[in-house]
């Protein structure tokens, strides 16, 4: 399950940050820094992006542009592969909304950037829900009557699969 999505600046600055747990909060400027100097450390020492970390339980995902970074920390079942198709959306979408540099000009104030929050929670929907919908299928495994719960499993599955596909689409024609 995607747990939080964030967008930060090169410069460490959080522009935009979703939490989908309400059980992890998580420090964003401290994690904004975190990404900055990973990010700058594999460019500097490996001339290459960090494109994952794992972890025992979550990993994190990222996709770095010029100016910002889109991450997600999500669980280690998670298909990385999937979420990175979703954060090349996210980073599409952000960069025509803000620009490459959505730093250029402005500064850095708290509700700039927060009309991106419903673009990301439309485009993370879809992961979310289907995320829920395998947990309530486990939880009733052990009931007599799952069929309802797979119909809602193989709805949400459909509705992430069609993003998916939308996204990769416009990845070939970017």
């Amino acid at each position: 399950m995607i747990r939080e999505i964030l967008v930060t600046h090169n410069n460490g600055i959080v522009l935009v940050a979703r939490n989908y747990n309400r059980n992890d909060r998580i420090a964003r400027d401290l994690v904004g820094g975190f990404i900055s100097a990973l990010g700058l450390f594999g460019q500097e020492t490996f001339h290459d992006n960090l494109k994952e970390i794992k972890f025992t339980n979550s990993k994190i995902i990222f996709k770095r542009t010029a100016y910002f970074c889109v991450t997600a920390i999500v669980d280690h079942e998670d298909d990385t592969e999937e979420i990175g198709d979703l954060l090349v959306e996210i980073s599409r979408r952000f960069e025509l909304q803000y620009g490459s540099d959505p730093a250029f000009g402005k500064r850095f104030k708290k509700d700039t950037y927060t009309a991106f929050d419903e673009t990301v929670d439309s485009l993370t929907r879809p992961f979310i829900e289907f995320a829920s919908q395998v947990n309530k299928l486990i939880l009733t495994m052990t009931t007599s009557d799952s069929s309802h719960s797979v119909a809602d499993l193989m709805s949400a599955y459909k509705s992430k699969q069609n993003l998916l596909m939308e996204i990769r689409k416009k990845k070939g024609i970017k």
